[in-house]
């Protein structure tokens, strides 16, 4: 699956985990935020149709069973870091898929 197909999946996937919570605030709104809440699950099922069958696993995996919205926790805390902050983890990041960086828990 190719990574721009990956974040839109992961964008509309997201959009819909908002859209369910303007739901639980505004339920007025339900009857039109579910007709939105469709539309974005038809484009996500029609995406889900022409990936190979190795690319539609690793959407299962990372996106439905995953937690999708870690990556939107990680986004928002990179944006209230300053430029050399968001670099630090940039680098941090690239070391650890590297193998040459290793962070060890505390339990």
């Amino acid at each position: 699956m190719s990574e721009s197909l990956t974040r839109s999946l992961l964008a509309i996937t997201t959009a819909k985990t908002y859209l369910e919570d303007v739901i639980r605030e505004y339920p007025a709104m339900q009857r039109r935020v579910n007709n939105w809440i469709n539309k974005l699950s038809f484009v996500s099922q029609d995406a889900l149709c022409i990936m190979t069958p190795a690319g539609r696993e690793t959407y299962r995996r990372e996106l439905i069973k995953g937690d999708h919205m870690q990556f939107e926790h990680i986004f928002r805390l990179l944006s209230e870091m300053n430029p050399g902050q968001r670099n630090l983890i940039e680098k941090a990041s690239e070391s650890l898929l590297k193998g040459e960086l290793q962070i060890e828990t505390i339990s």
